[in-house]
């Protein structure tokens, strides 16, 4: 939540550390190769997952509401914070 602001904003910083918004996901690599700030990616997850392919995904979007769309067919080692896998 502390990155929020990059969502509307384009950026924000919180305790000297600047994250910016990436709006496509073929961004992220790019984005995650730059060690000056952090990427905020509001698109799908599966998006993402496929440019970057990850060895594992800890999912802590906290969405309380939404109804979570299945990760198992995502491969690699998965964990959550309240979302159903």
């Amino acid at each position: 939540m502390a990155f929020t602001d990059a969502v509307f904003d384009g950026s924000a910083y919180l305790e000297s550390v600047e994250a910016r918004l990436v709006e496509r996901a073929d961004g992220l690599l790019e984005a995650l190769r730059v060690p000056d700030w952090v990427p905020v990616f509001t698109g799908e997850l599966k998006e993402a997952i496929d440019v970057l392919t990850p060895s594992a995904v800890v999912d802590a979007r906290m969405r309380k509401r939404d109804v979570p769309e299945s990760q198992l067919d995502l491969g690699g080692l998965h964990g959550g914070s309240g979302t159903q896998l």
